[in-house]
């Protein structure tokens, strides 16, 4: 009896318990959300104490294009407002700021102000560098408040608020430090999509458009400081498309809409002119969408509520007035358009092809730049997230496609297996460079773009059957739940962006973490509500098991690794440049213009405090071309000075990470048959495998590299690109033990599984040239260089083979060779602290290197050089 007494008393207690868990449910939510808040923060702020500038004490950012913004901003603060021109971008021309999404600047400068009412001790550059963390929390919020719409679920809602703390991929661009676009624009952009679908979900017509005018504001700002809003207009658009076509847009919907777009045009066109136009609006793929779905709108208010010239009954006879209106409006604005926006709107499309089909890119600008590459699902994807993260997102697009169209009772599975099969195809057509899906071929393009042709086209035909045959179903489609629609729309389009560039893989994080979050989320209410499973609780506990371990394999991994990344995640702008910084604000003028490759432009500008030629903005791609050209491939000092006079350019700075980037600038600098392309491979010493004689030892160099020029040698022609250097052999004649002179090296050529040993005619070591005079020679040089591990330095471990094309550049004898010159006059070199060697566990690491340029007094000035765009169609255009 006491027993059983007990058991109720436990019984009682627990019910209580969970009676107290449902009455403060919101409650526990929130706090849960301040948690998680609270957490991401943290985390984001650990590297906080590496961001400082070994010369001024000050914060710095964490990455390049930080840069400009905080440079941005301290021109706000101390001027009210930001220069309409720009003069330390593109000297001497300068560059109009109204071209740049600025809003970032002037949110730091705003923030800044707002602390320093409490504390006069906070400045400006410590709430730029953690603006980031603090965006990314707000984010959480808005991110919690639209999952919670979407799926009415506080349980997704933290979820995913949860995952998306500790996801990889989304660490690094909303950590401290990284002061770029993207904490900004993500955060505004589920800010828009909250308000949009508060105004879609909301039944009162009142408070549908001021949520729907909020949602317009929000993309106005998100517009001035994201290029992102491209996804806002492409996902909102083909929703509202999608609605149409369905005939599930009602009256409400589409004033909201319109109201939407319209209140959103004015604001671009009379807030940001700089930026956009009505005819960049209406000719760009993405916003195109939504004007076309803002069309649509209007036809199909006129034609199904009004029934204009009493069309509905006509239509209604041969089709879904809804696919009537599509069809007439696609036409119409077609035939409009095509006159004055043929060409625009026809390089759009070719340009959505060739970015969906064209794995490499379509132009050496993409080729060059690494975050415009398309990336694969492994290794790219993977490395953002994990195989378990992204199938278990994958697995809950499936199951929320089941729920989606389970209201229809009719062909439900087949429905659900079909969307399974393609979502699959979709997204494993691009797999790795290596596997037949490789995102090139045939197959893949066809598993890409087919099933996506596939999946439309049997959605559009089970559409219209149901409207001519089972008028039953047409009436439940429209039933069918808007917010999954949205949600899908969202998926789709972010997957199509993070198959085109790494850049984008960012961006397909969020509706991942939703996804994943509602399968772990429905698998634990499928269990707990199923009737099977209620009289057995054993059954319970084990699928919550199941699904414990299923987080812990996602957060466990994730944490760790973001752990590991925030502690260490220092500034790229290191102590070396820091230190070059100090001594060029030191010792030269402070309108002394530097020239370099566009990469470092950020870096002069924001830490030298400098004017430059080129910068990340790559706003003149022309100069781009001859900077690489002229200077870094430039086959004479003369072609340098050419480009770099009429520019004004005092100072020409190169740094060691030329060599790894040298296919880009000698690609972007060729002309249109790639006459500069080339590439500078590394070699390793093979020290087990050195061969002694009496009087030398010869050194073998294994690696490999393609030629980047066909070879003749004893009358066989070696081609690039097919035949390789598979190593080098070179002989150092000794006395006794002491090393005392190289000899003519030799180059291991395979072609067609034959070997042929053709001489080197020249060897650089120690800043001494070694040359030869065979006829029969390749006119390349090897550069032998150091392996540097610890304290132990062996000077003969590596070696850089300069082809014939490298040897002669320009960047090759002044930087590599530091060789002396009158007009190029070494001015800065760290080059006892950082000699050119391979560092162990760093890779190959140098000096950074400036020189005082001297123009000779009879050098004409030639204005070409100062063109926007390049003139010669025999060259190459970026």
């Amino acid at each position: 009896m006491e027993h059983e007494n007990k058991n109720t008393e436990i019984e009682k207690r627990k019910e209580e318990f969970i009676k107290k868990i449902k009455e403060n449910k919101k409650a526990i939510g929130y706090v849960v959300l301040a948690i998680i808040i609270w957490f991401s923060y943290w985390l984001r702020t650990l590297n906080l104490k590496l961001l400082t500038d070994v010369t001024t004490g000050k914060y710095i950012p964490s990455e390049l294009d930080s840069f400009v913004f905080l440079r941005y901003a301290k021109d706000i603060l101390a001027h009210g407002s930001l220069f309409v021109h720009d003069m330390l971008r593109y000297a001497p021309l300068g560059f109009d700021t109204n071209q740049e999404a600025n809003l970032l600047s002037y949110v730091v400068v705003y923030i800044y102000k707002f602390l320093h009412i409490f504390t006069s001790k906070v400045t400006l550059e410590y709430v730029d560098i953690i603006y980031p963390a603090v965006f990314f929390c707000i984010s959480l919020i808005f991110f919690y408040l639209l999952i919670k719409r979407l799926f009415n679920s506080d349980a997704v809602a933290l979820l995913s608020c949860a995952f998306l703390s500790v996801i990889p991929g989304y660490l690094y661009r909303t950590m401290t430090g990284f002061a770029d676009k993207e904490a900004l624009g993500l955060c505004l952009m589920f800010l828009t999509f909250y308000l949009f679908v508060l105004s879609y979900q909301e039944k009162k017509l009142n408070k549908s458009l001021i949520y729907s005018a909020l949602a317009a504001i929000a993309t106005f700002f998100m517009a001035r400081g994201w290029g992102g809003t491209s996804f806002v207009f492409m996902i909102i658009g083909l929703f509202v498309l999608i609605e149409i076509f369905f005939s599930k847009f009602n009256e409400k919907d589409i004033f909201s809409y319109l109201l939407y777009v319209i209140l959103l045009t004015l604001l671009l066109l009379v807030l940001l002119p700089g930026r956009y136009s009505l005819g960049v609006l209406f000719t760009s793929l993405t916003s195109a969408v939504m004007y076309l779905a803002f069309a649509v709108s209007i036809l199909y208010y006129l034609v199904y509520y009004k029934n204009i010239f009493k069309l509905k009954e006509k239509v209604d006879k041969k089709m879904p007035v809804s696919v009537f209106c599509l069809i007439a409006t696609f036409v119409a604005g077609a035939l409009a358009l095509l006159p004055f926006a043929g060409r625009a709107i026809f390089n759009e499309l070719n340009g959505l092809y060739l970015t969906l089909t064209q794995p490499f890119g379509y132009n050496r600008w993409i080729l060059t730049v690494a975050e415009s590459h398309q990336p694969f699902f492994n290794p790219d994807w993977l490395s953002q997230m994990n195989m378990f993260f992204i199938l278990l997102a994958i697995v809950g697009s499936i199951i929320l496609f089941y729920n989606l169209v389970k209201p229809l009772e009719k062909n439900v599975k087949k429905l659900t297996f079909i969307y399974g099969l393609f979502v699959f195809a979709f997204i494993f057509s691009r797999y790795s460079s290596d596997s037949v899906l490789n995102g090139s071929n045939s197959i893949s393009l066809w598993l890409y773009l087919g099933s996506l042709i596939v999946f439309i086209g049997i959605l559009t035909y089970s559409y219209l059957k149901s409207f001519y045959k089972d008028h039953n179903i047409f009436l439940k489609i429209k039933e069918l739940n808007k917010d999954y629609i949205f949600i899908f729309t969202w998926f789709i389009v972010m997957v199509i962006a993070a198959r085109s560039a790494i850049r984008l893989l960012v961006v397909l994080i969020p509706i991942a973490t939703m996804l994943t979050s509602y399968f772990v989320i429905y698998l634990i209410n499928y269990f707990k509500n199923n009737e099977r499973y209620k009289e057995n609780n054993y059954y319970i506990w084990v699928a919550l098991i199941v699904i414990a371990v299923v987080i812990f394999f996602i957060f466990v991994p994730f944490t760790r690794a973001v752990y590991n990344q925030a502690i260490h995640s220092g500034p790229a702008y290191n102590n070396q440049w820091q230190v070059a910084g100090g001594f060029i604000r030191n010792n030269t003028a402070p309108d002394a213009i530097f020239a370099h490759w566009w990469d470092y432009g950020y870096y002069v500008q924001g830490g030298f405090d400098r004017p430059t030629i080129t910068d990340g903005g790559n706003y003149i791609y022309a100069w781009n071309h001859w900077m690489g050209r002229n200077v870094l491939t430039g086959h004479s000092e003369q072609e340098a000075l050419d480009f770099l006079y009429p520019h004004n350019a005092s100072y020409l700075l190169i740094i060691s990470d030329e060599v790894g980037k040298y296919p880009a600038f000698s690609s972007i600098g060729a002309d249109a048959n790639y006459d500069r392309y080339s590439w500078i491979p590394t070699y390793s010493l093979d020290d087990k495998n050195i061969q002694e004689t009496r009087n030398e030892l010869v050194y073998p160099y294994t690696g490999g590299t393609m030629l980047d020029k066909d070879i003749i040698y004893n009358d066989v022609v070696l081609p690039k690109g097919i035949a390789g250097i598979a190593g080098f052999l070179v002989p150092i004649e000794r006395d006794n033990k002491t090393l005392v002179n190289f000899k003519q090296p030799t180059a291991v050529v395979v072609y067609n599984s034959n070997r042929y040993d053709i001489p080197i005619n020249c060897i650089f070591f120690n800043k001494k040239q070694y040359t030869f005079n065979n006829i029969n020679g390749i006119n390349g040089c090897l550069m032998i260089i150091p392996i540097i591990t610890g304290q132990q330095m062996n000077m003969l471990g590596s070696a850089l083979y300069l082809s014939p094309e490298v040897s002669q550049t320009l960047f090759t004898h002044l930087y590599l060779f530091g060789e002396e010159s009158k007009n190029f006059e070494l001015f800065y070199s760290d080059e006892t602290s950082m000699p050119l060697a391979i560092y162990s566990g760093y890779g190959l690491l140098g000096p950074l290197k400036i020189w005082k340029i001297n123009y000779p007094s009879d050098l004409k000035y030639n204005a070409t050089y100062l063109d926007l765009e390049l003139s010669d169609t025999s060259v190459m255009k970026v």
